[in-house]
């Protein structure tokens, strides 16, 4: 049942994003580069859209519940995504600012804070609940918790080493600009995640959660295959933005080569 819930919370998590999350990388290098002082303003706008569309996401997720478990047959379904459903403004405004400290040409933030602070924390939470044998329930709601927390102590590392500055402000033009750019690989990011998701959600639909459960414990191994060559691929858009930003095109394409 946790899976088929975070499973439809990664969907919603696509969408409320809008694409930002490989978009940032690209622009905030490019406009450091060009226009170093339109920087803050996009940091900015991309926060404060992707803040609001979230929590539009998660209201409509939270009311339309009951119509999704339907298509899972199951009920338990609906109970869980009212929960978990607001881990997604959290989780949504994470991924932007790890993509943002990824156009700074830094991979700390998605290393630790990703990759190292999220699971064990959540490791965590999971251990004390079954040491203390909590309700299955209790697993919905310590997935929030990590997500809350997983933010807070991002958002507090960011502001201690002056990575940008927190604030709220929301530029049109940079935003419908940003957009035309995101919108585009939010469509493929659906598409990648239909890919990658699709074995769970018809799993889901054509047998049972504990069919789901079972499977989902072991495809992770597979997913450590790309792992080099996605680290690869973390830190390549700002830099070819940066080489882009400053016309130096032979370079660049001596950097692909």
């Amino acid at each position: 049942m946790f899976n088929l819930a975070l499973t439809v919370l990664s969907i919603a998590l696509v969408i409320a994003t809008l694409g930002f999350q490989n978009a940032l990388p690209r622009e905030v290098a490019f406009y450091r580069e060009r226009e170093p002082s339109r920087v803050r303003d996009l940091i900015s706008t991309a926060l404060v859209i992707v803040a609001v569309n979230s929590l539009i996401w998660t209201a409509i997720l939270f009311l339309e519940a009951g119509n999704i478990s339907q298509v899972f047959k199951d009920a338990r379904l609906a109970h869980a995504l009212r929960i978990v459903v607001f881990a997604l403004p959290f989780w949504a405004l994470t991924a932007v600012i790890i993509s943002i400290s990824r156009g700074f040409g830094r991979v700390r933030e998605q290393v630790y804070f990703q990759n190292i602070v999220y699971p064990t924390v959540f490791m965590l939470f999971v251990v004390v609940g079954a040491f203390l044998k909590l309700p299955s329930a209790f697993v919905f709601g310590a997935y929030v918790a990590t997500q809350v927390l997983t933010l807070l102590v991002l958002a507090f590392s960011a502001w201690r080493i002056k990575l940008f500055e927190f604030r709220v402000s929301l530029n049109l033009r940079l935003g419908s600009k940003l957009l035309k750019l995101s919108v585009p690989l939010m469509l493929e990011g659906i598409a990648g995640f239909v890919m990658r998701w699709t074995d769970t959600l018809m799993l889901g639909y054509y047998r049972t959660s504990e069919v789901v459960g079972l499977y989902n414990a072991a495809t992770p191994i597979v997913r450590v295959l790309p792992l080099f060559l996605n680290s690869v691929g973390i830190i390549y858009p700002s830099l070819a933005a940066i080489l882009y930003a400053q016309g130096k095109t032979t370079e660049l394409s001596e950097y692909i080569n």
